[in-house]
């Protein structure tokens, strides 16, 4: 056998077994029971279908209550979703929550794959690689289907988006990058950047789609819970003060949580800090994302040089993996938002042919999805400890390093023409 027959039989493989594992570990789950966050998405659409009182869908008790009334026993809260959550699952409201939660994973399935097709024209990528580099997104994966969460849609919506727009068709991105605006934040990183670069029609047309999804929601759900979120439950979000959780948790593997875990003192949380000096946290902190972002706008000036098509890979790696890293709070399946800027960076580092670098951006984004933490090691006030338990933070840092030097080199090799 020759190279040109062994790697496509290695990628067969090896696209078997991540399939036997994704179902094995998220899908099966998934069929079989109702995990811990597919409730908070489903009792939401229930109160808004039932016309209950939505104003105390923030009311961490009440919403806990409704859970338990609804025949599952799982812990859960709305905050600090956006209101507009709360829509997300009414088309499946009237079923019992497994039957929803099925028919929410058979959903995520074809969107699964409707992502590695559209992902594999995007990144000129055989299906076959373009449908293991998705499935190496392991935990992420597995964990967005077993809890019930939207990141594939979330992902899918994004990708099917910067599709249309390379199409010409601009209307088509704009609805579908403005579609998630009102219940996540991230998209909005991508209709900024491509607004600055002159799609005037797709901005217009995602802020309608967005405002749309807002005006109903104020007009159903009623002002009083979109004041309360503006004034509350955005702020403690923004801060990674999640009520019911723990800022300390390594689960959330940000530097706000790291810098909490190294300087802050709680009694029963924290109780041995690297050192007791709180003051560093938010000095730290606003310090790290100001370098970030100082970086990313560095990086993206440099890659203004550059082709068109590699001005836009470039800059929305730089982009779309600077957002997960300045985030205050991310779980595994955020990963998942790393589909289109991760695809990009490797496609572009493979056709410059930098295997170094390829080769690096390939293991930081099979750590991120397979690399196991502990989430309850001994805080024992050991800082190299405490450093180790955050290795997709590092992994996504090295990403985000990978991506400002190949916007270095594009930029030096346009220079040099």
């Amino acid at each position: 056998m020759n190279a040109a027959t062994v790697r496509p039989a290695c990628l067969g493989l090896l696209f078997c077994a991540l399939v036997i594992h994704t179902l094995e570990r998220g899908v099966l789950p998934a069929w079989r029971g109702v995990g811990s966050d597919f409730p908070n998405y489903y009792v939401s659409a229930r109160v808004v279908l039932e016309g209950q009182n939505a104003a105390r869908l923030y009311d961490d008790a009440w919403f806990q209550q409704q859970i338990y009334d609804h025949g599952m026993r799982q812990a859960g809260k709305f905050s600090p979703f956006p209101p507009a959550t709360a829509f997300v699952l009414l088309p499946l409201a009237r079923l019992s929550p497994l039957a929803a939660l099925r028919v929410a994973t058979t959903l995520n399935l074809v969107l699964l794959a409707a992502s590695a097709v559209l992902l594999s024209r995007l990144v000129q990528a055989s299906l076959l690689e373009a449908s293991v580099f998705v499935l190496l997104s392991g935990m992420g994966l597995i964990n967005c289907f077993r809890l019930g969460q939207l990141y594939i849609a979330v992902s899918f919506m994004l990708i099917l988006g910067i599709y249309c727009l390379e199409q010409k068709r601009e209307a088509a991105g704009g609805v579908c990058l403005g579609l998630p605006v009102p219940v996540k934040y991230y998209p909005v990183l991508f209709v900024v950047y491509f607004t600055a670069r002159g799609r005037l029609r797709m901005a217009l047309v995602s802020v309608a789609v967005a405002a749309t999804i807002l005006g109903a929601g104020i007009a159903i759900l009623g002002w009083p819970l979109h004041a309360e979120y503006l004034r509350l439950v955005l702020p403690q979000h923004l801060q990674s003060h999640l009520s019911g959780q723990d800022p300390f948790a390594t689960a959330f593997q940000s530097f706000d949580s790291l810098l909490r875990r190294l300087f802050v003192y709680d009694e029963t949380r924290n109780p041995n800090p690297f050192l007791q000096a709180s003051f560093l946290y938010p000095m730290l902190k606003w310090s790290i994302v100001f370098l970030l972002t100082a970086a990313l706008a560095r990086g993206m000036w440099r890659v203004e040089r550059s082709a068109p098509p590699v001005r836009q890979r470039l800059s929305v790696a730089l982009l779309g993996i600077w957002g997960l890293l300045v985030a205050p709070a991310t779980a595994t399946y955020h990963s998942l938002l790393l589909w289109l800027p991760v695809g990009y960076l490797l496609s572009h580092l493979r056709g410059t042919g930098n295997r170094g670098l390829f080769n690096l951006g390939v293991a930081a984004y099979i750590g991120i999805g397979f690399l196991p933490y502990n989430a309850s090691v001994l805080r024992d006030g050991s800082a190299i400890l405490v450093l180790a338990e955050y290795p997709r933070l590092w992994l996504t840092l090295v990403l985000f390093l990978v991506a400002l030097t190949a916007a270095s080199q594009a930029s030096r090799t346009q220079v040099g023409r």
